[in-house]
Formats: structure tokens, C-alpha cells, sequence
């Protein structure tokens, strides 16, 4: 045997001796050997997949209600602490989203970074829109945070926006 050959045979017994001690390859050879296995495997990634389809279907519809919410504050038929409260009403389902808006967010309580929420979206979206309106919306929105809160909001976050 040549002495390359050797030593590519040397080099390969860990990698194959890792492979075959994971606990990947043991599922594999139980799958060959157990087909029974591989039937429970695919029911299980089935419902996996119905259980994601469903918090995907939950958040794409929060989404959606966010943005209705969002528009009729900026429109003016909404208040912000209305908004405030049902955007916060829907991220308390959400852990993660609770964790970014609790840390990222300045506050003293939830509701208060709810609102502080609220306004950086509602900044967000009159960016895309007339320097003059987005003044005189967010003067508005500052002044009703300013009624809530008993203070002047501070300048509005500029992380990134969680909904």
C-alpha cells in the first residue's frame, strides 16, 4: 500500500469513527432497520409543520391588524392609547416580541413601551410620506403620549422596528 493511501486510511478512521458514534447515524440505522421509526418521524414533522403553518397564518394576521391600527391612528380616528393597548394586547402573546419591546424600548411600564412602540412604527410609516404631515402627526402623537404618560416622549427609538 502506497504511503498516501495510508495516510488518507489513517486520516479517515475519527471522521468515521465520529460519524458512527453521533447520534445522527445511530437515527439513520435505526430508520434502515426500523421503518416503523421513520413513519413515527414523518407524522411528527407533519404536525411540526401544522403547528408553524398556524403561528405563521397568527402572526401574518397580527401583522395585518397592526397595520389597520396603525393607519387609523395616523388618519386620526384612533388614539394612540387605543393603539397602544391592542398592539400590546397581541405582543403579550408573543414572549419574543415582549422580550425586544421590554429591552428595547425606554419605559416604566409595558403600556408605556407599548406606546413608544407605536410611535416608532408610526414614525416608520410617515417617513415614507410628506416631511409637513409626518410633523404635524407626530406633534399630535407626542402630545397624547404626553397626556398618558405625564412626560414629553423621548426621541424615538431608532431600533429596529418589532412588531
Amino acid at each position: 500500500m502506497s504511503t498516501f493511501r495510508l495516510l488518507v486510511l489513517i486520516a479517515t478512521i475519527p471522521v468515521v469513527a465520529a460519524v458512527a458514534s453521533s447520534s445522527w447515524a445511530a437515527s439513520a440505522m435505526l430508520r434502515v432497520c426500523h421503518p416503523r421509526i421513520a413513519e413515527i418521524d414523518t407524522r411528527e414533522d407533519e404536525e411540526l409543520g401544522h403547528r408553524l403553518d398556524a403561528i405563521d397564518f397568527e402572526l401574518r394576521r397580527q401583522i395585518q391588524i397592526k397595520e389597520v391600527l396603525l393607519g387609523e391612528l395616523i388618519e386620526g380616528r384612533a388614539a394612540l392609547a387605543d393603539v397602544a393597548t391592542q398592539f400590546l394586547a397581541m405582543n403579550r402573546n408573543s414572549p419574543a416580541s415582549m422580550g425586544v419591546i421590554r429591552k428595547e424600548y425606554p419605559g416604566e411600564t409595558d403600556e408605556e413601551k407599548s406606546a413608544y412602540n407605536v410611535l416608532t412604527f408610526a414614525n416608520a410609516e410617515l417617513s415614507r410620506g410628506c416631511p409637513v404631515r409626518k410633523a404635524e402627526v407626530l406633534a399630535r402623537l407626542d402630545g397624547e403620549f404626553e397626556a398618558l404618560f405625564g412626560h414629553h416622549p423621548a426621541a424615538a427609538p431608532s431600533q429596529s422596528v418589532e412588531q
